[in-house]
């Protein structure tokens, strides 16, 4: 049985996610190469995001600013269409490639979710609040 990441990532906004990078990582020290293919057009998008956290052994921290402003080399992108994409990080030391056939090695795949804006779900109570009366 396999268990699938799905990473959300709300437009517009700071992602801050996490992940562990570093058991499948060589290289020391290394520099994270994203490419995110869009699932319904393939629309490919590769940036370089830092890893922030402070015990980078144990996991792996990631701030993923969506935004039409783009500094792909610093982790700001635009992903212009919501919904699924399929994800892959790969290791280097490089911190201007963003060509991932010139990465070092391949370290993880998955899913991200690109969301535009939260929904409400409206939530039946069981409750009638109103009371109808006909006089007749």
């Amino acid at each position: 049985m396999y268990i699938i990441l799905v990473i959300l990532i709300n437009k517009n906004s700071t992602n801050n996610r996490i992940l562990t990078l570093a058991e499948k990582t060589t290289l020391d020290p290394v520099v994270y190469l994203f490419e995110v293919t869009n699932d319904s057009s393939n629309e490919v998008k590769c940036f370089i995001c830092q890893d922030i956290s402070p015990n980078p052994v144990r996991y792996n921290e990631f701030n993923f600013i969506e935004n039409a402003t783009e500094d792909l080399l610093n982790g700001t992108f635009e992903l212009t269409l919501s919904g699924f994409y399929t994800y892959n990080v790969y290791e280097q030391t490089s911190t201007t490639n963003l060509d991932p056939t010139l990465a070092t090695n391949l370290v993880e795949t998955g899913k991200l979710n690109v969301v535009d804006t939260l929904t409400t779900i409206t939530q039946f109570n069981g409750n009638q609040t109103d009371t109808i009366v006909f006089n007749g």
